[in-house]
């Protein structure tokens, strides 16, 4: 494996960690969420901005994928995203729904 991909693989999993403090800060406090936790979550997301650019991928990438070896990049990338998005709406919204 090369130093390149090691660097995916690491940043990869800082970014999912970052994920995962996040939502388990917002579901830990969900009543007086701290907004620290959104800002935590907006530096998870900037961390992928360290992957080299030849291993970030668009959705139309037919290249083989770099952790489900008989897929392609594009499912990575659309499981990336719904990671992504998943914790982005309970970063943002489950404070929300317990402040009503």
């Amino acid at each position: 494996m090369s130093n390149e991909v090691k660097k995916v693989y690491i940043i990869n999993i800082i970014q999912l960690l970052i994920y995962g403090i996040s939502v388990t800060i917002v579901f830990l406090y969900r009543e007086n969420s701290p907004s620290w936790t959104s800002f935590l979550f907006l530096v998870g997301i900037l961390i992928g901005n360290f992957i080299p650019l030849k291993f970030r991928t668009s959705f139309c990438s037919n290249e083989p994928g770099l952790y489900l070896k008989n897929h392609t990049r594009k499912l990575e990338t659309v499981i990336e995203i719904v990671i992504t998005c998943i914790a982005l709406f309970l970063v943002i919204f489950i404070p929300v729904f317990y402040s009503q």
